[in-house]
């Protein structure tokens, strides 16, 4: 493992996969830089909207007992795609993506299962979709994107100190990055896959260390891909299905980092090829929900025992999502907005699982 502020490997598409590409971002919207308005609102200050947003009685867990299947949550504030969660302090935290309309946001929002409500928490320094949410600590890390105005991706790391009401800048990324895996693995941010450039996949991972503020060169993905998923377990981050920048080059493809070793090996396919997936982990399962093809969202749901390393078919989502969140919190999957259809369709909608 090197460090490493450089330059990264790269596997340059061909002429063909970046126009059709191109074709597939036609109409982005552009966001507008809205980041100054909620900056200082404090997460625990309730918007105007959760006075409605209640959770029926008969639905929440208590008493220690989860309901097991799907049920429907409180629904996002307004609709969103192509979206990044994380837990942190037993609440989930969204932040960027697109509206309704296509435009980049910088909002972030919190939920807490336990009042089934929505509240508003710092906006991001500027808008962003397709990047990376994780936490170290009581530290929330914002990595990578895509900005306003288009699909080029950029090497911004911001960081949400514990008890701060505004984002912090940290090193930047070894190259701009966005529609990669992110997960924290002992303390650091561990990144793969993803698009640097328009239409360039990259190879390299990379990895964060807060105590130095620096990253470090990682070995490549044998399988470059965008548009994946990926999780921590047992030391490795899990990378899961993706796309080589259409959506006609789906993969079922799943490959394992392991941080101590700097090492890559293969794990068994994923039964439904897919991009614009989500994934999440409840004790030694991954849950992977949904995706992208070229005709409909997915509403497909498998699960990994990575103890066993074998799969499982899951009772589907409710609502097909792509370019959604997952996370993992008292005992439930949570599967947070996306699209629902291909391309810029992006709905409010919030479903939960248990096994």
């Amino acid at each position: 493992m090197t460090h490493s502020r450089g330059r990264a490997r790269r596997v340059r598409a061909r002429p063909e996969v970046a126009a059709a590409l191109a074709f597939l971002v036609v109409g982005a919207g552009c966001g507008d830089d809205a980041a100054a308005s909620d900056a200082g609102r404090p997460v625990d200050a309730p918007s105007p909207i959760d006075a409605d947003r209640e959770v029926d009685a008969e639905l929440r867990d208590d008493g220690g007992t989860t309901t097991p299947g799907w049920r429907t949550e409180p629904p996002l504030p307004k609709p969103i795609q192509e979206i990044a969660a994380a837990v942190l302090g037993e609440r989930i935290w969204i932040a960027g993506g697109f509206d309704l309309a296509g435009d980049a946001l910088a909002e972030t929002w919190v939920y807490d299962p336990g009042s089934g409500t929505w509240s508003m928490g710092p906006a991001l320094p500027a808008p962003r979709h397709h990047m990376g949410l994780v936490v170290i600590g009581s530290d929330l890390y914002a990595v990578g994107g895509m900005a306003a105005g288009g699909f080029t991706p950029v090497d911004t790391v911001w960081v949400l100190r514990s008890g701060a009401s505004t984002w912090e800048s940290v090193a930047p990324l070894p190259a701009p990055r966005g529609a990669m895996a992110a997960a924290v693995i002992d303390g650091k941010i561990v990144i793969a896959g993803g698009m640097t450039d328009r239409g360039v996949l990259i190879e390299e991972s990379a990895l964060y260390d807060p105590s130095m503020d620096l990253w470090m060169a990682g070995a490549p993905i044998p399988t470059p891909r965008e548009h994946l998923t990926g999780f921590a377990y047992a030391g490795a981050l899990w990378t899961v299905g993706g796309r080589r920048l259409t959506l006609t080059t789906n993969l079922s493809t799943v490959e394992r980092y392991d941080v101590a070793s700097d090492s890559w090996s293969a794990a068994p396919d994923m039964p439904t090829a897919r991009g614009g997936l989500a994934s999440a982990v409840l004790g030694s399962t991954a849950y992977v929900t949904g995706g992208e093809q070229t005709t409909e969202a997915l509403a497909t749901m498998e699960a990994l025992a990575l103890d066993t390393q074998t799969w499982s078919a899951v009772a589907p989502t409710p609502t097909p999502h792509h370019g959604h969140a997952a996370a993992a919190l008292a005992g439930r999957i949570y599967v947070i907005g996306g699209g629902d259809r291909p391309g810029f369709a992006a709905t409010d909608v919030v479903e939960s699982y248990a096994p």
